[in-house]
């Protein structure tokens, strides 16, 4: 191994104390370059407590081995590093010479963030010429020039994606160096996910209240009475794996930025699925369920949806034989994470 490789480091760039899905996946791949010997480090973004072991959240810290050295207030600004930056920190860190892995684990978060883009401007076919005309017209700018300098810095080295549907973002726009770099599912959801009793499930309709609740409450209000609808809400993540392991159904009608995690949940914890279309949702490699559990438009198809409910409570055993497939991919997804980090350290030369 070329000597100059062995003193490269890994950053990962991360908010303190800020614990997510997305928060989470960056520190699981810090665990995992660790262990594969890799000199990595978090990097908590504009970080001032003094005590590195007081940035951390709590469920965080069993991805650390030692604190104190695998926390860093700021990272080596030279060629010889990488640091690794999730889509909301884009544009946030300056950098001159080292390497950027921009990693996509959402689309519609970045654009959120930064202008509050819709999807249907993103995947035009113009999205370059879209993204100038809807910018100029309402905060009156040419943010092109600055969209293309922050994807596009000389040092970037690859675009990491989450999702398919951030691969296509990414093709769409031409960036640098796409790779494959997913998620999973926590083990410990697993662990719980294992002693789930489909004979004891009841006919509960779970949902996001922080998703899509427009349409949730008209459907709410529109359906029969002896509909269960249960918010996922004020919960422990112990308790939202409770409320799944004793439900028959997770209903999503909210926008999918990526490869959603708690669908996933759900749906290792034995509950059917329904969705719309909407972001991740259109494609069948983010959410590959059947045809029939996707509705475009759900308030003009709410007769169908409740149809489709009715019928899962009734006959749930043979609806569930639907999700198997889209359950044991889930099951894989730490397998292939791992194949992912490798095929990416191997084009480093570090494996």
């Amino acid at each position: 191994m070329d000597k100059n490789l062995v003193i490269m480091s890994i950053y990962i760039a991360c908010p303190p104390l800020f614990a997510t899905g997305g928060t989470e996946l960056l520190h699981q791949l810090h665990q995992k370059l660790k262990q594969r010997g890799i000199d990595s480090y978090i990097y908590y973004y504009d970080a001032i407590q003094e005590n590195k072991e007081d940035l951390i959240a709590e469920r965080f810290k069993k991805y650390f081995v030692n604190f104190e050295k695998e926390i860093v207030l700021d990272f080596v600004d030279t060629k010889d590093h990488f640091l690794i930056l999730p889509e909301t920190l884009f544009g946030k860190i300056k950098t001159s010479k080292i390497k950027l892995c921009q990693w996509w684990l959402s689309v519609d978060n970045f654009f959120k963030d930064k202008w509050l883009l819709k999807q249907n401007l993103i995947f035009s076919n113009d999205p370059i010429q879209n993204l100038k005309n809807f910018l100029k017209k309402t905060i009156n700018r040419f943010p092109y020039n600055t969209l293309n300098e922050m994807l596009n810095q000389e040092n970037v080295y690859c675009n990491f994606y989450q999702s398919h549907y951030a691969l296509q973002f990414i093709k769409k726009l031409g960036l640098r160096n796409p790779l494959p770099l997913s998620d999973f599912i926590n083990s410990d959801i697993l662990q719980l996910s294992a002693s789930t009793d489909i004979s004891s499930k009841e006919n509960i309709i779970i949902y996001n209240p922080q998703k899509g609740i427009e349409k949730i409450e008209i459907l709410k209000k529109n359906s029969p009475k002896n509909f269960n609808w249960i918010p996922i809400e004020n919960m422990s993540p112990i308790e939202v794996q409770e409320l799944f392991k004793k439900s028959k159904l997770y209903i999503d009608f909210g926008y999918h930025p990526g490869k959603d995690r708690i669908p996933r949940e759900a749906a290792v914890n034995d509950c059917c699925i329904i969705t719309n279309r909407e972001g991740s949702a259109k494609n069948n490699i983010d959410i590959p369920i059947f045809d029939k559990y996707k509705f475009s438009e759900p308030i003009k198809d709410q007769t169908k949806i409740f149809e489709l409910i009715s019928d899962i409570f009734a006959n749930y055993k043979l609806h569930l034989k639907n999700f198997q497939s889209y359950k044991n991919k889930i099951l894989k997804e730490e397998q292939i994470f791992e194949i992912e980090i490798d095929h990416f350290l191997k084009k480093l030369k570090l494996i």
